[in-house]
């Protein structure tokens, strides 16, 4: 089931009111995070553009939507509820894709981001988050943590590969990330052919597993790239799209044609999708005047 995912980086309002929401149609594969109802909520919509039908409402930051594989569940970052000191914390939960059944998958003060489902639905990999932050490992329930990074500098935002046999990450040994990948038990770890100075800030798998696209350097210098996942001779990253774009956030489309990206090519933040041969054909997907950032497209 195609998807695209949207998150919003904006400030949570306290309080948390749950109510029912609508169900989710299966002709419908977008899903985004959005404050356009004035609080930063988790959305569906038809593919083609139509009204969107709001899945989470609550008081506070619900964001980071991604489809399970079977594509029966939803997994999301919130902090609707206090880890084990009594404060507010950001923490992984599920929800079905209706909306209903949430549950709570982690429970500690300990900041969790990125999580991302492995390809058969059964583990979920995430990142805690800190000047140390540390990527695991854990089962589609909340059992069974296993920490696979223990490093000196942050890692984070794992990515399962489509084929499942690999997790990507970023890592900062020199104080920008690079993108590395491991086996799902930590071992063999082998680091992506990117620029060798600059940071990458985001990326995505391709569905063959071999290739990533990713958002490289700083602005007004750098901008989305493709690469290979092993070093190859003779093979290097392949620029798409330059920062005079703001572009932020690509991923792959599931057949490999497309990305999706946010672009503010109109002053305004919005979901895009461009071929991923050159960057080319853009076609606007939100088209609002909130602001629709971070794309995940399953």
């Amino acid at each position: 089931m195609r998807a695209l995912a949207a998150v919003c980086t904006l400030a949570a309002i306290a309080g948390c009111v749950s109510e029912p929401t609508a169900p989710v149609q299966r002709d419908q594969a977008v899903l985004f995070t959005s404050d356009r109802d004035g609080n930063v909520e988790i959305y569906t919509m038809h593919a083609n553009g139509g009204d969107p039908i709001r899945l989470t409402r609550n008081g506070a930051l619900d964001f980071a939507p991604q489809w399970s594989p079977d594509g029966r569940r939803i997994l999301f970052i919130s902090n609707r509820s206090a880890g084990v000191n009594g404060s507010p914390t950001y923490e992984i939960f599920v929800m079905n894709s209706d909306g209903s059944g949430v549950k709570r998958l982690t429970t500690n003060d300990v900041l969790e981001s990125s999580p991302s489902w492995s390809p058969d639905g059964s583990r979920i990999a995430y990142a805690t988050t800190g000047t140390r932050s540390k990527i695991f490992v854990m089962n589609a329930d909340g059992s069974n943590v296993v920490q696979l990074t223990d490093n000196d500098w942050p890692d984070s935002l794992p990515r399962w590969s489509p084929d499942g046999q690999r997790i990507a990450f970023l890592g900062s040994p020199l104080g920008w990330s690079w993108i590395f990948t491991v086996a799902p038990d930590g071992s063999d770890r082998i680091r992506v052919p990117t620029q060798s100075v600059g940071g990458v800030h985001s990326y995505s798998w391709a569905p063959d597993s071999r290739n990533v696209v990713y958002e490289y350097g700083e602005w007004p210098y750098g901008g989305i790239y493709r690469s290979v996942i092993v070093p190859t001779p003779g093979v290097t990253p392949v620029f798409l799209v330059g920062y005079e774009r703001f572009p932020s956030k690509p991923v792959w489309s599931p057949d490999g044609e497309r990305i999706a990206l946010t672009l503010s090519e109109g002053g305004n933040a919005d979901i895009f999708t461009m071929r991923a041969s050159d960057g080319g054909d853009r076609v606007n997907i939100t088209n609002h005047p909130a602001a629709d950032l971070v794309a995940d497209w399953k």
